[in-house]
């Protein structure tokens, strides 16, 4: 992988501040950035969006789309000093934690370490498997 594609919406001051901090950034996989609303963008990335151009979307040199928390994994994982932090968001327990760690990152506000590092990973792995299963999946379970 050499290049990434970040779709972001232009209107929103956290989408440019992303922007920003990502091309600050030393990588191994270049980011462009592309305003999401676009025709420019529309037409080389059709359906990336889907009616969404508030939403930050990661598209790879493949044409793999990634939202939500894969595109805070992603971005981390094309950025030198942030690898290895990419590859503990992306483990299942932290995943869905990943988007707003990334928020956190990107603002300034917080150190990784406490989030995603081992200690914090470990208890939420734990917490998991106490954790008793909603009532939701037990009955897409039964016959």
């Amino acid at each position: 992988m050499k290049r990434l594609h970040f779709l972001y919406d232009p209107r929103s001051a956290f989408c440019q501040r992303c922007r920003v901090w990502l091309a600050r950034q030393s990588a191994y996989v270049k980011i462009d950035p592309w305003p999401a609303p676009s025709p420019e963008t529309q037409r080389r990335f059709p359906g990336a969006m889907e009616g969404r151009a508030d939403e930050m979307v990661v598209v790879d040199e493949n044409g793999g789309i990634y939202r939500g928390p894969h595109v805070a994994v992603m971005c981390l994982y094309a950025l030198r000093r942030y690898r290895p932090w990419a590859r503990r968001m992306a483990r299942p327990e932290n995943l869905p934690f990943a988007l707003h760690g990334f928020g956190l990152l990107v603002t300034g506000t917080v150190d990784l370490s406490k989030w995603f590092g081992p200690e914090a990973t470990r208890a939420r792995r734990t917490a998991a498997a106490s954790a008793p299963v909603p009532w939701a999946q037990l009955a897409e379970r039964s016959p």
